[in-house]
């Protein structure tokens, strides 16, 4: 039974380590979810159902699982994404069909509880306004009050004087973002221009004296995302210092989680990083560019190396360069005797 957990990592953990188990055989696991709010529980069905697009690979699932679980802007592509998953969220809901059908059980929630969820998933559309950066610097504004303005300097100090103590692994840049602008996990030079509306949820307050829901943003704007699936993980390479600085950052450690899970639920086996990997092994790096062997997420084959890569790749230079030299010296040979001619005549 889970309480409140307000996220799915803890489903999608054990689940995880189950299935990498010999011991579990054929043993079914339940797992029995409340949450008091009917977002949390569209969140939580939003980020399963990614985690069990199988059709994705685990590269760009484990991006966009991190982007939608920690950004408040979404690339326009994850905005379409978490659109079409809405859809298909509210058949499961409305007929009991769909890609999480054999997976989700529905049927303890109240009518008035699944009308308060088909609501909440029919806001996640593209054609609904929630302008969240408005509605965070409005939260924002509150929190830090008459420290709006130097708010940089603020979060500064909450790094140095606290967080950098227990979590050294939280970069200060990372964490200043997060601060600053609501992105946590950014993927090379995307651009978020999209609002991440599975954060919209509605508050209860007064106003005028009177009891009301207010929609917005009412997501947290002082701790980090990273916190659920960036501080810890089986790997200690990932905490190694070298110069006093940490050689991997917390989205590293959050993507090499979150990669090793769905590993786990595909395969069976644990996700390991082999050492001549390790280096390259970064959020948001690209699998297909110089660096990583392609494909080096699904499988174990042993494959040409970065370093004989690179070798390779600078062969192929040198030779095309001898080659760009020797034809250059024939043309200046051939140049120099054609002026030679011109002058005899």
């Amino acid at each position: 039974f889970l309480i409140c957990p307000a996220d799915v990592r803890h489903v999608l953990q054990t689940l995880a380590n189950a299935r990498a188990s010999e011991r579990s055989g054929a043993c079914e696991l339940s797992f029995h979810v409340y949450e008091e709010h009917p977002e949390q529980l569209a969140r939580h069905l939003l980020l399963l159902s990614v985690a069990l697009d199988f059709e994705l690979p685990r590269r760009e699932r484990a991006e966009m699982f991190l982007e939608v679980m920690g950004n408040t802007m979404l690339r326009e592509r994850t905005a379409q994404y978490v659109a079409a998953r809405a859809r298909e969220l509210r058949i499961l809901l409305a007929r009991e069909t769909g890609p999480l059908a054999l997976h989700v059980d529905l049927s303890c929630l109240k009518m008035k509880e699944r009308d308060a969820l088909e609501q909440v998933l029919g806001t996640w559309a593209d054609n609904v306004e929630f302008d969240v950066e408005r509605l965070r610097d409005e939260r924002l504004r509150g929190f830090y009050k008459d420290r709006y303005d130097v708010r940089r300097n603020v979060l500064d100090w909450d790094y140095s004087m606290g967080l950098v103590e227990t979590a050294p692994i939280i970069h200060r840049v990372h964490f200043r973002e997060w601060r600053m602008n609501g992105l946590a996990y950014e993927v090379r030079d995307a651009a978020y221009c999209a609002p991440n509306r599975s954060l919209a949820s509605a508050a209860a307050g007064r106003q005028r004296g009177v009891s009301v829901l207010k929609r917005g943003f009412w997501g947290d704007v002082v701790n980090t995302p990273y916190a659920p699936v960036g501080v810890e993980c089986a790997d200690r390479r990932f905490f190694e210092k070298r110069s006093d600085q940490m050689v991997k950052t917390a989205c590293d450690v959050a993507y090499f989680n979150v990669v090793g899970w769905f590993t786990q639920l595909e395969t069976g086996r644990a996700f390991e990083l082999r050492k001549e990997d390790f280096d390259d092994f970064a959020y948001g790096a690209s699998v297909g560019s110089a660096g990583l062997v392609r494909g080096f997420l699904r499988s174990d084959q042993p494959g040409p190396r970065p370093r004989e890569q690179a070798a390779a790749a600078f062969e192929e230079i040198a030779e095309g360069d001898e080659a760009l030299s020797a034809e250059a010296s024939a043309a200046k040979l051939a140049l120099d005797a054609a002026n030679e001619e011109r002058a005899r005549r």
